[in-house]
C-alpha cells in the first residue's frame, strides 16, 4: 500500500506525517493492531527534520473529528496528543477564522531531543485538506477491535 499523509501550515513552516502501514499487520486486537509506523517531516524557520514514529489510528482520528468541529464552529482547539508523545500539536482558531499551531516532536520519546514550535498565518481553508488526509488514514487503517 502507498503511504498516505495528512500535512498542516504553509512552505517553509509546516508538518507532515506519512503512515507507511500497521507496526504489527498480524494483529487484529485494539491495543496492538492500531499502531501505524509513520514518519513525522518538520520544517520550521530554520529547523528542518525526519522523525520515524509509532502512532495510533484512535489517536488521529480524535484529532480529525475535533478538527472537523473547530472548523465547522470556527471556535476552540484541537489536539493531537500521540501515546509515546513523538508529536504533540495544538490547533486553535479565532472569531476572524484565523489557525495557530503549537507543536512538540520529540526523536526519542523520553529520554531524547525536543523541538517546540509555533506555525501561524494559517486560516479556517487550511484544514479541509488536513482533514481528507486523516480520513484517508482511516481509510486505509480501520480501527481495529473495540478497547476493553
Amino acid at each position: 500500500m502507498d503511504d498516505v499523509s495528512w500535512g498542516i501550515g504553509a512552505v517553509g513552516c509546516r508538518v507532515d506525517v506519512y503512515v507507511r502501514g500497521r507496526m504489527l499487520p498480524q494483529s487484529t486486537d485494539y491495543w496492538d493492531g492500531n499502531w501505524l509506523e509513520s514518519d513525522i517531516a518538520v520544517d520550521v524557520g530554520a529547523f528542518h527534520g525526519k522523525i520515524a514514529a509509532a502512532l495510533r489510528v484512535d489517536e488521529l482520528q480524535r484529532f480529525r473529528k475535533e478538527l472537523e468541529v473547530l472548523y465547522l464552529t470556527v471556535a476552540g482547539a484541537a489536539h493531537l496528543v500521540s501515546l509515546e508523545e513523538w508529536i504533540t500539536l495544538e490547533v486553535k482558531v479565532d472569531a476572524w477564522g484565523h489557525i495557530t499551531v503549537n507543536g512538540e516532536v520529540q526523536d526519542r520519546p523520553g529520554m531524547g531531543n525536543r523541538l517546540l514550535f509555533h506555525i501561524a498565518e494559517l486560516d479556517q481553508t487550511d484544514l479541509p485538506p488536513v482533514i481528507e488526509g486523516l480520513t484517508a488514514i482511516e481509510a486505509a487503517y480501520p480501527i481495529l477491535d473495540l478497547p476493553d
